[in-house]
Formats: structure tokens, sequence, C-alpha cells
């Protein structure tokens, strides 16, 4: 195993724009044209003629149940041969070597084991410690000949933080999993990491309170687990709460202050609560210790824009289309960017790009339509450009506002009162508007 195993886990995810490290794996596949035959498919049939007595699934458990129960501590195994083999008997002759190494060693150390599911075989020890733990996979391998069948072996042990003894062996799975990264053939004890593999996988499952129960589980094993930190603060700041991501993310920060995701994620935090100089201050840090990461530059040029500062916010925002040419906001707010300082040539042609990317980007259309108007060209296109936008988004005071004064230059008085209202209702009065028109507005 790497010393460093954080390094396996570095490929970005955007979610709702926190960042986080996400979990990949890559399973071992034949060639395109190979016979094969999955070994997992046959093990209780075939292997069963062997060993007749075998547990499988909610056997094994059942019959270790009563000697796991009496053990102060144990350790459990978890097996997985590779799933591909050039043919069925060849598969058959590999699983009944593989099995036979496992017999020989619950045979010589008092354990148990048994099929736990179709690819997966299951050993217990009970009365066994950490120190015979590290052993097993290097004895089980010695009783196979080089490269007859590799197996990925994750191992468990009892007692663990305050994990009940029918987990454990669950635990084992679970560091399966994690020596899967490392490729075929590998080993993984039960850690932290193996917990954050798994919380990984509940999250991109949707099942964000199972993730964060893992995440816990795994600082709990180590606290200064800089990936874990974040994935925590990423979850509790999809569940809205905000204070406790922000604590997450500061912790990782503490832990490692190079950490950039974790210095983004604090940005973005301070960016909800409306702290846009903090803000960016945090995503310039991000970008110093990660260097060009797209969701970085392009969020420091939109908050640098939207206060006011497009000449800073054009060099990152220039990065951002660089690295993500088809990214629609970023083109929309370049756009924006190059209407405040005055480009309004580039910045139509910016919009164009951003509604050419994505034809139901409300703000673009909006934006495009009322650069039309500023500039006095064709009325009827920057009409239908807002009255789109106020179709996808129709919650938006500004779109209508922009929409009214086009009604307004077009003497279509009642369509501009109408808008010019439901600007007003949605928060937006009229004079948001330069040179708006004084039409009846809502005073409530």
């Amino acid at each position: 195993m790497t010393d460093q195993p954080d390094r396996l886990f570095q490929q970005l995810t955007s979610t709702r724009h926190f960042l986080l490290a996400k979990t990949d794996k890559q399973l071992p596949h034949t060639s395109a044209g190979e016979e094969t035959a999955l070994c997992g498919e046959t093990p209780v049939q075939d292997i069963t003629v062997f060993f007749p007595d075998l547990p499988v699934g909610d056997q094994l458990h059942d019959r270790v149940k009563p000697r796991l129960e009496a053990a102060d501590h144990f350790v459990a195994c978890a097996i997985r041969p590779d799933l591909t083999c050039t043919n069925k008997e060849t598969a058959t002759k590999n699983l009944f070597a593989l099995t036979a190494a496992i017999e020989h060693l619950c045979a010589a150390e008092d354990g148990l084991w048994g099929i736990l599911d179709r690819h997966l075989f299951g050993c217990f020890f009970p009365g066994k410690t950490d120190a015979f733990l590290s052993a097993i996979p290097d004895r089980i391998r010695s009783g196979l000949t080089p490269k007859q069948i590799p197996v990925t072996i994750g191992t468990a042990q009892y007692p663990t933080l305050d994990y009940p003894r029918d987990v454990i062996m669950g635990n084992a799975v679970k560091a399966v999993e994690h020596a899967l990264f490392f490729g075929m053939d590998s080993t993984a004890a039960f850690d932290d990491v193996s917990l954050n593999i798994s919380g990984d996988n509940f999250f991109q499952q949707g099942d964000i309170p199972l993730a964060m129960t893992e995440f816990e589980s795994a600082l709990a094993l180590n606290d200064r687990n800089v990936n874990v930190r974040n994935s925590l603060g990423v979850c509790h700041g999809l569940m809205g709460d905000l204070e406790q991501a922000r604590r997450q993310f500061a912790a990782a920060v503490c832990c490692d202050g190079r950490e950039f995701m974790a210095l983004y994620n604090l940005g973005l935090i301070h960016m909800l609560l409306n702290d846009r100089h903090k803000a960016i201050d945090y995503f310039k840090k991000a970008q110093k210790a990660g260097g060009d990461i797209f969701e970085v530059v392009y969020q420091t040029g939109r908050l640098l824009v939207e206060l006011g500062i497009p000449e800073e916010g054009r060099a990152y925002l220039e990065r951002a289309v660089d690295m993500e040419p088809d990214s629609a906001p970023a083109h929309r707010v370049m756009g924006d960017c190059l209407t405040q300082m005055n480009e309004l040539g580039d910045a139509a042609a910016a919009y164009k790009r951003a509604v050419k990317l994505n034809p139901e980007d409300a703000a673009a259309l909006s934006a495009l339509g009322a650069l039309y108007d500023r500039r006095g060209e064709n009325t009827e296109i920057a009409t239908l450009y807002c009255k789109k936008s106020v179709q996808l988004v129709p919650g938006e005071g500004l779109f209508h506002l922009r929409l009214a004064r086009l009604y307004e230059k077009q003497h279509n008085t009642h369509a501009a009162e109408r808008a010019f209202k439901m600007a007003a209702d949605l928060g937006h009065a009229v004079d948001d508007i330069p040179n708006a028109s004084a039409l009846p507005r809502n005073t409530g």
C-alpha cells in the first residue's frame, strides 16, 4: 500500500458548486473477443462439490455467531478472486486452488470460512489480533502458484470503534473496495480511507445521511484526514447547515493549509453568507494552493465582476473560458464583465456564445436583450430574448424590468404596466433601470 493514499482520490467533481475528491475505481476487464467466464458465478456450484458443508451467505454468519459472541477480539477477512479468466475449466481450477489455500489457513489457525456472495469468500479467526491480521494476505497467497489467480483481500478486526461484532465482516468488504483502488491482487486493512470510499459511494447514490455517518466514523479513526473533513463539509453544505460546513472546511485547512478544495469550499461558504470579499480571499488562496482549477478561477472572476471590479475579474474569466470553452455560465459572466467595461460588442458576442451553448440560459438571454436595447439594435429581437427569459425564469424581477422597458419603447403600455408591476412584486423597483418609465408601480 502507498504511504500517501489520499493521492489516489484527487479526481475532482463539482457537486452543486462544492468541490470534493471523488473516489473512482477501474475493475479489470477482458479484451474484446476473448472468451470469458465469471468465476463468481460458479463457486457455490463447483466448490461445494469439494466442500459439501461449506456455509453460504447467512449460513456463514449463523455458524460463526456463537464463537464470535464468546470472543473478546477476532479478525475478519474478505477475499475477492479476479472475476475474469479465459474459460470455465480454468476458472474452476483456479478457484479450487484458492479455496484450498483458504481451507489450509483456517485449519491451521482454527478459523471458519465460507462464501459471502457470488464474488466473495469470507473468513473469521476468533481470538486473533492485528498482528495476525497483517499476515493473512501473504499466508493465503503462499498457497497459490504465481499468477495462478489474482485475489484482492480486505481485512478488519474487532473491536474497532463501537462497531458490533456482526458488522465486522462488512468492514472487511469495505476494505476490499478500498484495496481495489490499488488494482486487483491488492490488500487493504479497514481504516479511515475505507470509510471515505464507502461514504463517497453512498454520496454518489444520493444517500447523504448515510454518507455522513461513514465520514464521521472515518474521522473517529483519523481526525486529520482532510479528504474526509472536506467531504463531510460538503454534506453539511448540501443539507443547508453552512456553519457546520464552515467548521469542517476550516478544520481541513488547519490540518493542511495547502488543501485547495477546502480553501475553495470555505470561499463558497462565505459567498453564500454574502461575505464576498472574504470569499475572494479564500478563492485566491485556493488557486495559489491548487493552480488553475476551473471552479476556482470562474468563481473568483464572477465575484470580482459582482463587486464592480471587472478589470481584475476579466483575467480570471478569460482563463476560465480557455479551460472550459463549453461552459455557458463562464461566457455569460464574461458578457457581464465586458458590459461593465463598456465593451459592448465583445459583450454581445460573449452572451451569444452562452446562449448557443445553452439556449435556456435565461440570464444570458435577458442580458443580451438588454444589451441590444442599450445599443439601439433590433428591438423586436431584443424583446423576444427578454420574453423567453421571463418564460424560463418567471420569478426573476430583473428579467421583467428589462422586458418592461422594451414594451415601453414600443408604446405597448398595457404590457409594460404588467411587466413593471411584476418586477416590483418581485422586489425590483422601476428605478432599478435607468430612464425607466414612471408607470404605476407596486408600493405595498
